[in-house]
């Protein structure tokens, strides 16, 4: 498992350079991966499937994706499969993915935490072209997926859950920030109700790792990051164990 990989800015590198197969059965990639046609090209010959979510980055490098988003299982090609409110299951264990986005109201001041992020797409937007969703977009999206993952993890399965997303459930993941601001909510949201209801939860859009415990459910993130601020902990063949 693995996010934030930037392949746009790593053009050419091949991933095996990146991520050392395992043993694995599958490969969970949580986000800000690249391109989409470039993720597919990428791990179509990856040893094992690859199931995969968007992060907020391929829907700044994709015009298509603001008009057209992504709805349930898509298999990019033989390979690769993209979930989007979609689940992916061996008839025993299941992998619920969404992108997720966040409700910006991980500290009860939603409408600051939004006008923050509307001048942070503004600033970041200037000299190139992105195709960031406004947050009242992706507030949309964030409570359809929510209300989405909140009846999938109501159905009774007979193997293990994992959750896969890019956004993150809960404001642990911000442990590394040690001055909570209203901008930390593009980041997380308090979902602690759906962690109850899930065994594992692998986010990214963070750049540092992180592992740890809220209830019976174990998050992680294993983000190797940008190339210009890349994770120093990022471990390229990392492996969880559904048992």
């Amino acid at each position: 498992m693995a996010s934030d990989l930037h392949l746009e800015s790593r053009r050419g590198e091949c991933v095996s350079n990146l991520l050392r197969y395992n043993g694995a059965t599958a490969l969970l990639l949580a986000g800000d991966i690249g391109p989409t046609a470039l993720v597919a090209k990428a791990f179509e010959r990856w040893p094992v499937p690859v199931i995969y979510v968007l992060g907020n980055h391929e829907y700044a490098m994709s015009a298509k994706l603001q008009t057209a988003p992504p709805s349930g299982e898509k298999w990019l090609n033989r390979n690769v499969l993209l979930l989007e409110n979609g689940v992916a299951s061996d008839g025993n264990n299941r992998i619920v993915g969404c992108c997720l986005w966040t409700d910006f109201d991980l500290l009860g001041q939603q409408a600051h935490a939004m006008e923050l992020a509307k001048g942070e797409i503004a600033g970041g937007a200037r000299g190139r072209r992105t195709h960031t969703p406004a947050p009242e977009t992706s507030l949309g999206w964030h409570f359809s997926s929510v209300n989405w993952l909140t009846e999938v993890l109501s159905t009774a399965t007979t193997g293990r859950t994992v959750t896969l997303s890019h956004h993150a459930p809960h404001r642990r993941s911000l442990v590394q920030y040690r001055n909570h601001s209203n901008f930390d909510a593009a980041f997380a949201s308090n979902l602690t109700r759906l962690l109850r209801k899930t065994d594992i939860w692998i986010h990214g859009h963070l750049h540092h790792s992180l592992d740890y415990q809220v209830g019976r459910c174990r998050v992680l993130c294993n983000p190797l990051g940008s190339v210009g601020r890349p994770n120093g902990q990022f471990i390229p063949n990392l492996i969880v164990l559904l048992v």
